[in-house]
């Protein structure tokens, strides 16, 4: 039975802190069961439910699911609140949702797709959200025109399916976990005005189709006005492409890996103005290229003008760069960096010299130098590193091999490793995320190239996929195999999980849980079977054993008295089995050994059959047995003709195990 719509409403009031938002709005504490006239709600003619506007009130809860019962809404506003859970998919799949604005909370969890074709914008922006974008987030292509998500820790590519959005006009992913490649489809759409991607872990180059042109209401142009793409790990050269985007803006490329320098015909006094704002320097004397990087071997604080050159001790490849030169030329210094990048969370295993300043480099475990003391050899395989790979290596102009495999790294694979001679390099075994640089995989490493196959499986398996050597291997003939189940999302990957089989934390606890289970069981059944075995004996003791001796007839000082050892011996297991067949005893005293000479070969081979033990196992068994009982009781111990009962008469308790 459906709602009223004001009881779905009333689910936003959560708590103390709800019942106070609503006390100061109009409707919302009074439950005025006309939701249409509640403060921030608005209705159609049919007094059905189509905004809830309420942007900025200090609201504290988190979005009931119940809301996705309002299948009338097309515009949920509450950004600028205190908002925190997650989005659940009811919402997200709501029929008729134009305008969604969610950001600036305290939202987590993942994205979920959302299915109205009538979407026109979706800010989910400075929240808590995490994971990848669903290759099918939005089902409103043609329409769609605004998309921010920035501020958040996405940490997936951008899916290809975004470049269908073919009227947006912003797209802003900037300061997320995002990687990979900014795809070269982002040139299809034709009115994009701004382009916010930085802050990420992009690489590769700059998409030249960025400047691709359109006919738009019969000219051919771009609209592109602002593109930021700085705090990432694109390389290559700046495209000169952009000269075309005769509407560009803002251009803003620094602290990537950019070489070469900015092409004359994108700088234009009209990009990145401010730059030069107060006349300073003097007209004539300004670079406009200066404005949107500074050139190789320079930096600034924000990576463009005004420009400092970097001293002799340290070297800049790239353009854009910040703060200082922080590339050293000293072999010693780009050792100290590794060496700090890789103990961040806790010391190497093993031998480990490195942090002592007074050892010769080369002599540095792991190290190999060659006869000029250049390091020619960097191997710390399964030694515990945690960290990640400072990109300060490719820098060390004699490196060819580097093997960090099997360790505990993390982070993204440096693009700066281009620079150096590298031969071979492993790094299967981590928890390295990402792609492999496009420019890495355009070298001889590891063979790659060979007869003209340039593969960046070749220096890891990508992502999803593994071999035995966590590459593609030709000499081993080992290839990059597709993982049929879930597993995680690294490089050099070297054996899938097979399905079922759990791994870390949840693999500990399900392990734990089953050894609970099988230990309880095994708990149970010993408990269960030692029952029986109580009973079985009391039962023996009743029908047996419950017979009054007078403390007089005890042995006395000098005889032979009863051990805890053969009252346990009367119990044994043989000694049940007589009791069970009484043919073995005599007729005038079943409690007295039967002489050798007398013992029937045919009982003898029945019971041996019955025990499933030899003849002469039986025989020595039940000799022993016997004997025992002989030496606890005696003819005057019981008298099973005994009527009357002293004071000093009691019940011989034998004691059970």
């Amino acid at each position: 039975m459906n709602q009223p719509q004001s009881n779905i409403l009333l689910s936003l009031v959560q708590g103390d802190a709800g019942r106070g938002w609503a006390s100061g709005r109009q409707g919302w504490k009074q439950m005025n069961d006309n939701a249409c006239e509640w403060e921030g709600i608005e209705c159609n003619q049919y007094n059905e439910v189509i905004s809830i506007l309420i942007t900025q009130t200090a609201f504290s809860g988190t979005l009931p699911a119940v809301l996705g019962t309002l299948t009338s809404l097309r515009e949920l506003r509450m950004g600028k609140n205190k908002m925190h859970g997650t989005i659940p998919p009811s919402i997200a799949a709501l029929p008729n949702l134009v305008n969604v604005n969610l950001a600036e909370n305290r939202i987590t969890g993942t994205l979920h797709p959302f299915r109205s074709i009538k979407l026109r914008t979706l800010d989910l922006g400075s929240n808590d959200l995490h994971g990848s974008i669903p290759a099918s987030f939005l089902a409103a292509d043609s329409s769609f025109q605004y998309l921010s998500m920035t501020k958040n820790r996405l940490s997936s590519t951008i899916p290809e399916s975004l470049s269908n959005l073919i009227s947006i006009d912003t797209l802003n992913l900037s300061d997320n976990n995002l990687h990979g490649t900014i795809p070269r489809s982002l040139g299809k759409l034709a009115l994009l005005k701004h382009l916010h991607l930085n802050n990420n872990f992009f690489v590769g180059q700059i998409p030249p189709t960025l400047a691709t042109s359109h006919p738009i209401n019969g000219k051919v142009g771009d609209l592109l006005e602002k593109i930021y793409l700085q705090d990432n790990q694109l390389s290559g050269k700046v495209p000169i492409q952009l000269a075309d985007l005769s509407n560009l803006k803002e251009l803003v490329i620094h602290e990537n890996k950019l070489t070469g320098q900015v092409p004359n015909d994108i700088c234009s006094e009209t990009i990145n103005s401010y730059f030069f704002q107060g006349n300073f320097p003097p007209l004539l004397e300004r670079n406009y290229c200066d404005a949107i990087a500074c050139p190789v071997d320079t930096v600034a604080s924000d990576g463009s003008y005004p420009c400092i050159h970097c001293d002799n001790r340290h070297y800049n490849p790239y353009i854009g760069q910040t703060r200082e030169c922080n590339i050293y030329t000293n072999q010693r210094e780009i050792l100290r960096k590794m060496y700090v990048s890789t103990t961040i969370h806790g010391k190497w295993d093993g031998q480990n010299n490195w942090g002592d300043d007074e050892v010769f480099l080369c002599d540095l475990s792991g190290v190999t130098c060659d006869s000029n003391f250049y390091v020619t050899e960097i191997n710390l395989s399964n030694r515990g590193l945690k960290g990640t790979i400072p990109g300060e290596l490719g820098f060390l102009q004699y490196l060819e091999k580097i093997d960090v495999s099997d360790n505990q790294l993390t982070g993204f694979l440096p693009s700066d490793l281009q620079w150096a001679p590298i031969q071979n390099l492993d790094i299967s075994g981590n928890k390295i995320r990402g792609i492999i640089p496009p420019k890495l995989c355009l070298t001889g490493i590891n063979g790659n190239g060979y007869n003209g196959d340039y593969n960046c499986g070749h220096i890891a398996c990508p992502e999803g996929t593994y071999s035995p050597s966590g590459r593609k291997d030709l000499k081993q003939k080992h290839d990059c195999l597709p993982c049929p189940h879930n597993n995680p999302e690294v490089l050099g990957y070297k054996a899938c999980r097979e399905l079922g089989v759990a791994s870390g934390v949840f693999g500990a606890i399900v392990a734990i849980v089953t050894l609970s289970v099988a230990i309880t069981g095994f708990v149970v059944i010993r408990m269960k079977r030692k029952k029986n075995y109580f009973k079985h004996v009391h039962v023996a003791n009743e029908l047996e054993m419950q017979t009054p001796i007078n403390r007089e007839n005890w042995p006395q000082e000098g005889e032979i008295k009863p051990s805890a050892g053969a009252i346990q011996e009367f119990h044994s297991p043989a000694r049940q089995s007589m009791r069970n067949n009484p043919h073995l005893y005599s007729s005038t005293d079943r409690y007295q050994p039967i002489a050798r000479s007398e013992k029937n070969e045919n009982n003898r081979s029945s019971l041996a059959h019955l025990k499933g033990e030899s003849t002469d196992g039986v025989s020595n068994r039940l000799r022993t047995d016997l004997s025992v009982s002989a030496s606890v009781k005696t003819s005057k111990s019981y008298n099973s003709h005994c009527s009357n009962e002293s004071p000093s008469d009691v019940w011989l308790d034998v004691p059970k195990i």
